[in-house]
């Protein structure tokens, strides 16, 4: 008898998990699940429970935390399941930038005129500088 509360998705994404620790490391995964409220993914190295990531998935960015990490036998490589716990979404990114920049040309109107690029949050402002 299942008993989650949310449905559980089968996906086939890659992704870009951030660890939100001293090291900020960055690794990519592979997205295998997703429910409403977690996700399951698969990476090449083991990330400690309770441990904060940033999410890069496409057009999204969540914050969420590590709520397991176990290994998980492949042909010739070392692999881990990596379970996480969804705390906040960022999406559609496009779609947000669109807006700020909207309410930056609403604001130039009525006062000074301000760059867009220095107004905008360094994780934003980092994301526009690399497409």
């Amino acid at each position: 008898m299942e008993r989650r509360r949310e449905t559980r998705f089968t996906v086939n994404q890659q992704a870009q998990l951030t660890l939100l620790n001293a090291l900020k490391e960055t690794l990519l995964a592979h997205l295998v699940e997703a429910s409403g409220k977690g996700m399951r993914f698969r990476t090449r190295c083991a990330i400690p429970a309770g441990t904060a990531v940033k999410v890069e998935l496409g057009d999204a960015l969540l914050l969420a935390e590590v709520i397991f990490s176990r290994p998980v036998p492949e042909a010739g490589e070392e692999s881990f399941v990596i379970g996480v716990k969804i705390d906040q979404v960022l999406a559609p990114l496009s779609e947000l930038m669109s807006l700020h920049r909207s309410l930056l040309v609403e604001q130039n109107t009525l006062g000074p005129e301000v760059p867009v690029q220095e107004t905008m949050p360094a994780a934003v402002n980092t994301r526009l500088r690399s497409r």
